[in-house]
């Protein structure tokens, strides 16, 4: 590649400040510092990391994982639970709604890690991450957080809720393109993991700076350069995704200018009008009901089926495309249907607009 009056290597050490500033962005959107920070490429590669590094889990040891998970949120389990005996068990849910108790009835005292979703992908409950960190201190067990259905749409604040790992892909509410997202690690995490490998940027830089090591005849493959102690040394390979990091930093940096609250204020106030409107028309949403609100689990996404049947979800789904109004179907472990999921810049016309095609529809 040709850049006029640059060399390749100032601009590598460019990219990497833009690499950095990443980092710095995310942990600022979740309240915590840039050394806890890791860029990965989504979030199932995030829990592989972790999933991959924790050595110190023995057979017999034990995963829970609700029936609502996302599919990675399973598959990063499966060459332990084959290879070194790590049993994955499915933890039943109802309408939904994935609640501590649910977690309660699987547990004992050899469960070393619960895995959650902070939002559900399907039902878009949102889960009691302070509750579920209770739980995981009287277990002595880990808590890892999938957070690609909140974080962007929802304040977030690690600290607060005390996870252990909480990761996402940038591609939903963060609104970056597909390919990079962040890993949190608490310090109690981050000590306990040790990598496959290491790329070479998991290494502390060395005394003089990168570029001075590189130019010195004195340098060998074998230098033994320390391992950085910050959440960076998990980042697998040599050179990040450039573009990647360049984009999620400026998705984060543009949701952070708007204001977490007001993100949120906004997305609420529209899931709560469609809500509305949805009880107008006699339709439940999954996991809520107009007697059973239950304030605390709202989130970005709510999700609704047709008293009418499978059939006429699908038959609605293709009307609302031809009219250019874009939702999605999902279903899982027995539940679903149509999700919506406004962001802050939509408007309450979009919204409306929704209600009145459905009206028509049903």
């Amino acid at each position: 590649m040709v850049h006029e009056g640059t060399s390749g290597t100032k601009l590598t050490v460019e990219w990497m400040e833009a690499v950095n500033e990443a980092r710095s962005a995310c942990a600022s959107l979740i309240s915590t510092e840039p050394s806890q920070i890791a860029l990965v490429n989504n979030t199932t590669h995030g829990l592989g990391i972790i999933a991959s590094s924790l050595v110190d889990l023995v057979p017999g040891d034990n995963v829970l994982v609700s029936d609502q998970e996302f599919p990675g949120g399973v598959a990063v389990w499966r060459s332990l639970r084959r290879d070194r005996g790590i049993e994955v068990r499915s933890v039943p849910t109802s309408g939904g709604r994935v609640e501590v108790s649910d977690f309660k009835k699987q547990a004992d005292s050899r469960t070393a890690i619960l895995l959650v979703s902070a939002v559900q992908e399907v039902s878009g409950f949102r889960v009691d991450l302070k509750a579920f960190r209770e739980l995981a201190s009287s277990l002595n067990a880990l808590l890892l957080v999938d957070g690609i259905q909140e974080v962007g749409a929802i304040p977030v604040d690690v600290n607060f809720s005390g996870v252990d790992a909480y990761c996402a892909g940038g591609h939903k509410w963060l609104r970056s393109p597909f390919g990079v997202g962040f890993l949190y690690l608490h310090p109690r995490l981050l000590d306990r993991l040790s990598p496959p490998y290491l790329g070479y940027l998991g290494f502390e830089d060395p005394p003089n700076g990168w570029e001075a090591h590189l130019r010195s005849r004195h340098r060998t493959p074998f230098d033994n350069i320390p391992i950085s102690p910050e959440a960076k040394r998990l980042e697998t390979g040599g050179i990040p995704n450039f573009t990647g990091s360049l984009a999620l930093k400026h998705a984060v940096e543009e949701l952070i200018a708007v204001g977490k609250d007001s993100v949120w204020e906004r997305i609420a106030s529209l899931t709560a009008r469609f809500q509305e409107g949805l009880y107008v028309l006699g339709i439940d949403s999954v996991g809520r009901s107009k007697e059973n609100q239950d304030h605390g689990s709202e989130s970005g996404i709510v999700c609704f089926s047709l008293p009418s049947g499978v059939k006429n979800e699908e038959r609605l789904m293709k009307f609302l495309e031809s009219q250019e109004v874009f939702v999605s179907l999902r279903r899982l472990s027995g539940i679903g249907g149509i999700r919506v999921s406004p962001h802050f810049d939509n408007s309450e016309a979009d919204v409306d607009r929704l209600l009145d095609i459905l009206e028509s529809f049903v």
